[in-house]
């Protein structure tokens, strides 16, 4: 990984654009290095990819993983502004819908309600959809998600796909990432949440 002016790239890759994703994942999975999850918002409060980026370019995958930092970083009223707009609108900011089991998560993060159980069951039918049709998936988002929740949908989700480690490793270890000691550390503190 590499670090510029306090934010992290993936070390195969020429561009920033990573960051935040990067950024979260260093605060939910307890790496040592952490960059301050306020660099991924403008003076609007508005997530960005990385610091200097255009906000309207952030899409769900890029603003799942800053929030979830936020919230178990305890800052999640810095990312007040952009979820309680996300909520009115059900759009993220690039116009990515927002799917019940998102609603969820954002109420959640936010106002520390649990999941209604139309937003659980959704939540549920996204762990068993990527389990049985994309288990080698790019897994950030959905994994940025079930590490905050309750631990049973990381647990379930773990069952259900039997792939998903080589679904890390095939993300972060590929020959663009270049990150394969990522993808073992979030391997390691995944089996650690699901004992």
């Amino acid at each position: 990984m590499i670090w510029k002016d306090g934010v992290p790239k993936a070390d195969g890759v020429d561009d920033w654009r990573d960051s935040a994703v990067i950024g979260g994942i260093c605060h939910l999975f307890d790496l040592p290095l952490k960059p301050m999850m306020s660099l991924y918002l403008t003076e609007h409060g508005r997530i960005i990819r990385c610091p200097g980026d255009d906000p309207c370019d952030t899409s769900r995958d890029n603003s799942i993983p800053p929030i979830a930092a936020a919230y178990r970083s305890g800052l999640i009223e810095e990312y007040r502004v952009t979820i309680e707009r996300t909520l009115q609108t059900n759009l993220f900011q690039n116009g990515d819908l927002l799917s019940p089991a998102h609603r969820g998560f954002l109420k959640y993060v936010l106002y520390g309600k649990s999941l209604s159980m139309f937003e659980a069951l959704w939540l549920n039918l996204d762990i068993f959809f990527t389990a049985k049709f994309q288990p080698l998936a790019e897994p950030n988002q959905l994994l940025c998600m079930l590490k905050v929740l309750d631990r049973i949908y990381l647990k379930r989700y773990c069952y259900f796909n039997p792939y998903w480690r080589q679904g890390i490793r095939k993300y972060w270890g590929s020959d663009h990432k270049r990150e394969a000691g990522l993808a073992e550390h979030m391997i390691l503190d995944i089996e650690r949440d699901i004992l």
